[in-house]
């Protein structure tokens, strides 16, 4: 398998190379564009003049304008050009380079040159000239005419085209030089990029494999602020979320096998006592009661379990209808009154009208219901308060059950998770294993609802909202 360093380093060489190559060749072709577009401009400039000049030579027998015209010329050939002469047939007359001026060349200039020259007054061309050269040559073309504006002489100035291909040539030596040296410098950098973008993912991979292997300890270091800094944030939380998990697994399992274990170990005891006649006929009810007592505990226990699983697996589904939830409340509190008897606890109740309807699944909202009051009758102290308000507040009936005794402030960001007992001794709960409170944030979540819980001024508050109807 290749890494994802290799891959990275083999992507941004090839950006690179390709980058490089293609921005080269359009750079050199251009450079080469100018420079002959440049070349060819300046003949053109200097065709002229020598023509102007050949025409006022050529009919003057003053050796002054002799003079002038062969200093010009000599200016011309210090690159090594020459300039041929000819008649309006193509007839080769002069043919002057540094070696001086020849006469009465018997040749002809390709007709086709001469064609060009007459019928678009110029003539431009790369090469050997139809082999009047041995060496590729700028030839530049230029009509000389009469006052009657008739072509009567053509000139053709021609220059070694190696001067303009050994400029092409430094410059593209100059450019390959300084291109392979910045191309050599941008590898080093990726490489060493690639290697930062790599070696935190590497990290990351060594992590997570110890998480497979059910340690949650090591952490991913959030040294970077980029994506792959987020990633490694996200790492850490999950690696915290998996130990919370660990944690509340392992409570849920001890307080399975308590709240398992003590309710059949008793029902065990009661019933052998019954049977082997160690518990007298008059006290049989009695611990029938009690038998009837831990049997329906552990049927909580198991529904709630079940409805857990249900839950996460996807299968429970909910069945929105109208009902009153001022009625919902009043039937739940009154299934508590043997409790709220016993701890002597101070109902109140506070509706904001007899009647109120919500949109919502009854049969689930019940549960909601119950099990919030039952978490609230569990840890409200002997004479405390339990205090139930259901209020209209815009599209939404928002509905609040508190008690005295508050919540530990260390708690509150676990309270909803799944086996989380707020009292780890279970001193004050043992009919539970952590999955009332995480029931009831499921079940609303599923309603498009939430809950909050609040403890200020010594009151636990659970807080929730459901659609309202009229």
């Amino acid at each position: 398998m290749k890494s994802l360093f290799w891959k990275y380093l083999t992507v941004t060489v090839s950006l690179l190379l390709v980058s490089f190559g293609m921005f080269g060749a359009v750079f050199l072709w251009q450079t080469y564009s100018l420079t002959v577009e440049s070349t060819k401009r300046q003949m053109e400039s200097d065709a002229q003049s020598i023509a102007s000049l050949t025409m006022t030579a050529l009919f003057s027998n003053s050796d002054v304008v002799r003079k002038v015209y062969t200093e010009a010329v000599n200016q011309i050939f210090s690159s090594g050009s020459n300039i041929i002469i000819c008649d309006a047939d193509g007839m080769l007359l002069y043919y002057i380079d540094s070696d001086g001026i020849s006469e009465g060349v018997l040749e002809f200039i390709d007709a086709s040159a001469i064609s060009v020259l007459k019928d678009t007054g110029g003539f431009y061309a790369i090469g050997n000239f139809n082999g009047k050269f041995s060496r590729i040559y700028y030839t530049c073309g230029v009509p000389l005419k009469n006052p009657a504006g008739e072509m009567v002489y053509g000139l053709f100035l021609s220059s070694p085209a190696s001067v303009t291909f050994e400029a092409v040539e430094d410059l593209q030596r100059t450019f390959l030089l300084t291109g392979a040296f910045i191309l050599f410098i941008a590898i080093i950098v990726s490489y060493f990029v690639a290697q930062s973008m790599s070696r935190p993912l590497k990290n990351m991979i060594t992590v997570t494999r110890s998480y497979a292997r059910g340690d949650f300890t090591p952490q991913v270091p959030e040294n970077r602020d980029d994506e792959i800094g987020e990633l490694a944030h996200a790492i850490n939380q999950m690696s915290a979320s998996l130990n919370k998990l660990e944690e509340l697994r392992s409570s849920f399992i001890a307080n399975v096998s308590h709240e398992l274990k003590t309710p059949m170990t008793t029902i065990t005891g009661f019933i052998d006592g019954i049977l082997d006649g160690t518990i007298p006929p008059e006290r049989q009810e009695e611990y029938l009661r009690r038998i009837s007592a831990d049997t329906r505990r552990l049927s909580r226990l198991v529904i709630r379990m079940l409805q857990a699983s249900r839950i996460q697996s996807g299968q429970m589904q909910i069945h929105r209808s109208r009902f009153d939830l001022c009625e919902t409340v009043r039937q739940t509190v009154l299934g508590f009154e043997q409790t709220l008897r016993e701890k002597n606890i101070d109902v109140q109740i506070e509706f904001e009208s007899d009647e109120m309807y919500v949109m919502a699944d009854p049969d689930s909202l019940v549960q909601v219901v119950f099990n919030l009051t039952d978490n609230a009758c569990k840890f409200t102290h002997e004479g405390g308060t339990l205090a139930i308000s259901v209020v209209r507040e815009g599209p939404k009936v928002v509905t609040t059950i508190a008690n005295t005794g508050g919540i530990d402030p260390a708690t509150l960001p676990y309270i909803f998770d799944r086996f989380y007992k707020a009292d780890t001794s279970r001193g004050n709960d043992k009919n539970g294993a952590g999955l009332g409170l995480f029931l009831v944030k499921s079940i609303l979540k599923m309603h498009g609802e939430d809950i909050t819980a609040v403890s200020e001024n010594g009151l636990a508050k659970f807080i929730f909202t459901l659609p309202a109807v009229d």
